[in-house]
């Protein structure tokens, strides 16, 4: 049988259960993703690990941080503007270390034709393909796969019902044939936090029903409707999105309800909430870089700008003492000062205000720890 979609991958079975539209645009259409700062970061720390991972496969070394601090400091500057979030990265990077056995293999590409026998990964008739980030072989029966992820977010659910896991341990058994038990371990680098499942040969059968019930899905796909949703936030396509574009035609003539009264009334008014959410969003991101290059933009008497913003955090004992020597000399009485202790500008400002010691003010907020952060916003001229 001819797969008119194939090769498939995980990427691809993610994308069209969370939207079909979105996976038509990239898949069928070709209109490429627009590089967003987490896949850059996502790539450059990929590209990082993997150099690291192979230097110390080529020299022996279970760890040699001046070489990772080499990397690191290549690989930061290649970050550019984003380099802050590339350091957040590196704490993780400086843990890792080669695994003393001898079978390992680093950014693995691994295919399956139809018949789910391997084969190469750019035949003709690859059926699935997958990257493996890094697999090593503690026993002849055991395989680890180990697949570095930069998400800000760790799902909640476990980890043994997790598609891409098992979809992991698929790939596993088509590089090691012989294995009887793969061990996946999702790595959170951002947390250092792995998350390991284990899993047997006779759990791939599960696998392989979900791949070929999937597959399905997407070959007989006619419609290919947008599905609003949580990513929407960071999908590319949102400007030649449907979904979009009505939210924008129902709000230039809605007339709200006093009050939703169905069911069917509210997730109406949701996905709107949503996508004109998305709209704003984006339109926000567009103006900001504008701003940035030439300043601020000027209508019907306020102003679109970045304007600086002060906050004061007591985020450390020693400085939560001053703050409160400050009060106690300023005749504040102890049992008072519990009041203050979600200890921020706003918490303390109140506070004082609300015991008519605002004289105390200046010297309380000289104890914290002041930063500047820009805020996206207008202000009237």
């Amino acid at each position: 049988m001819g797969y008119k979609h194939a090769p498939y991958s995980y990427s691809k079975f993610n994308l069209f259960e969370r939207c079909p539209f979105a996976w038509k645009l990239h898949y069928i259409e070709k209109i490429p993703e627009v590089k967003t700062p987490a896949l850059i970061i996502g790539d450059l720390v990929h590209r990082s690990i993997a150099e690291y991972m192979t230097h110390l496969k080529k020299t022996g070394c279970q760890t040699d941080l001046e070489k990772l601090s080499e990397l690191t400091r290549k690989y930061g500057r290649l970050s550019g503007q984003y380099s802050d979030e590339y350091e957040a990265y590196i704490p993780a990077m400086r843990e890792l270390t080669l695994p003393p056995v001898e079978k390992t293999a680093i950014e693995v590409d691994v295919a399956a034709d139809a018949d789910w026998r391997g084969c190469d990964f750019w035949a003709e008739d690859a059926f699935l393909r997958g990257k493996v980030d890094f697999m090593y072989q503690p026993s002849e029966e055991t395989v680890v796969i180990v697949d570095w992820k930069t998400n800000r977010y760790i799902p909640p659910e476990a980890i043994e019902r997790d598609k891409q896991t098992k979809l992991y341990a698929l790939l596993g058994s088509l590089l090691v044939p012989d294995a009887a038990e793969f061990v996946v371990e999702l790595f959170y680098l951002r947390y250092s936090y792995p998350r390991r499942a284990t899993m047997t040969r006779g759990d791939l059968e599960e696998t392989r029903e979900w791949v070929l019930e999937t597959v399905d899905k997407i070959e007989s796909e006619q419609e290919w409707p947008p599905t609003p949703g949580a990513h929407c936030d960071w999908c590319s396509y949102v400007s030649r999105c449907p979904a979009a574009k009505r939210a924008l035609g129902e709000a230039e003539d809605l007339v709200l309800p006093p009050a939703i009264e169905t069911d069917r009334q509210a997730k109406e008014l949701t996905e709107l909430y949503k996508m004109l959410g998305v709209v704003r969003d984006r339109v926000g991101q567009l103006l900001k870089t504008w701003i940035e290059a030439h300043g601020g933009v000027e209508i019907a008497g306020e102003k679109l700008d970045l304007y600086p913003v002060e906050s004061i955090q007591w985020s450390t004992p020693e400085q939560k003492g001053k703050l409160v020597t400050v009060l106690r000399q300023g005749g504040i009485a102890r049992e008072a000062i519990w009041d203050v202790f979600s200890t921020n500008k706003t918490a303390v400002t109140s506070f004082l205000r609300r015991e008519k010691r605002k004289k105390l003010l200046k010297e309380a907020l000289a104890t914290g720890e002041r930063t500047v952060s820009v805020r996206f916003n207008f202000k009237k001229l």
